[in-house]
């Protein structure tokens, strides 16, 4: 293999030494780091989902924390009540929030922008209330006592846990980023854009915001039913509109419209607070704050987007240097006519 085959595919080796070196992690660390790492996990694969919707579809929503309820509260259910195996708890929980987030995308993705955004947001607040209502069923106020997933192979219930949340992000880790480079990548990329262009091409918004959004909220259900296994309870108050706004400040620190940008913010919110209510429990709002008004201002792509432009910038091309304008709206058009499905373009 030569290196410019290896260069080529350095993004791939990059996550697969990751993922190795992570799975030694939980070996090397005790309960409590393991469980900050666990739900660093968590919170990237619900951000991930939020960057589908938000970041290239261009969809604001606040709504992630509202489906990781539904999907924590599936697993919960599923596995006590109904005796289902833990394993089987997540994807089931994925696809329950996908339904649902499918059949509220369909009237919920007529608004856009900041009144789709206060929709959202009301979802968050309906939540919580919701759960209290049939205490019988998830425990009311109190919350919901979740039993721990039987390890296996004599690992312990961290590593277990651990182990099973980094395998589940790196599968929708790997998935999110295969369907950016489909098709269906330019599709969406174009809706955010131009949405009035887009479908004047052939794109239909309306199907792939309605894909999106259903997509997002399976990663968050899928997020939400680790996050209750991780902490063993589920509370209605855990899933309020303050997780939301986290994952949103997440999304954006981390880089908005990127994979990896997932993984960043995911450890910004996880840890950055817990280090600063160390030195003073105000610091952390201020943080958070000023964080997101430097993220809007001086690096709108956010932590992840700073790297790519920095190595950018180190292999440019002569030509590409400043001075050598190229213009990106023949690639553009070009990318919006391969999403667009032959038939339509035929017809049209």
């Amino acid at each position: 293999m030569n290196v410019s085959t290896l260069l080529a595919h350095r993004s791939t080796l990059v996550a697969v030494v990751a993922i190795v070196v992570l799975a030694i992690v939980p070996f090397q660390l005790g309960p409590y780091d393991n469980g900050r790492i666990t739900i660093i996990f968590v919170f990237a694969i619900a951000i991930l989902g939020l960057n589908l919707i938000a970041g290239y579809t261009g969809q604001l929503s606040v709504a992630q924390s509202f489906f990781l309820g539904i999907g924590g509260y599936g697993s919960a259910l599923l596995l006590d009540r109904v005796g289902v195996p833990s394993l089987l708890c997540i994807p089931l929980s994925g696809l329950l929030c996908l339904i649902v987030g499918g059949l509220i995308a369909i009237p919920v993705l007529r608004l856009r922008g900041f009144y789709l955004m206060v929709v959202t947001l009301a979802l968050t607040f309906l939540l919580s209330p919701l759960l209290k209502r049939f205490p019988e069923l998830t425990g009311g106020a109190e919350g919901l006592s979740v039993s721990t997933p039987t390890p296996l192979g004599g690992l312990y219930d961290d590593q277990w846990i651990y182990l099973v949340s980094l395998v589940v992000a790196a599968i929708l880790f790997w998935a999110a980023r295969n369907l950016v480079r489909s098709q269906y990548g330019p599709a969406m990329i174009a809706i955010r854009e131009r949405e009035i262009v887009a479908e004047a091409v052939g794109v239909d918004a309306s199907r792939i915001k309605t894909q999106a959004f259903a997509i997002a909220s399976m990663y968050a259900g899928i997020a939400g039913s680790l996050y209750v296994f991780a902490i063993g309870y589920a509370s209605p108050d855990s899933f309020g509109m303050h997780l939301g706004l986290l994952l949103f400040a997440g999304a954006f620190i981390g880089g908005i419209a990127t994979i990896p940008g997932a993984i960043i913010g995911a450890a910004f919110v996880q840890l950055v607070p817990q280090y600063a209510s160390n030195i003073n429990d105000s610091f952390t709002s201020v943080i958070f704050g000023a964080a997101i008004i430097l993220a809007v201002r001086f690096f709108p792509d956010g932590l992840a987007g700073l790297g790519r432009d920095a190595i950018a910038r180190f292999r440019r091309k002569p030509a590409d240097a400043p001075g050598h304008p190229t213009s990106t709206i023949p690639a553009a058009g070009s990318a919006v006519r391969e999403a667009t499905p032959r038939k339509e373009r035929a017809s049209s």
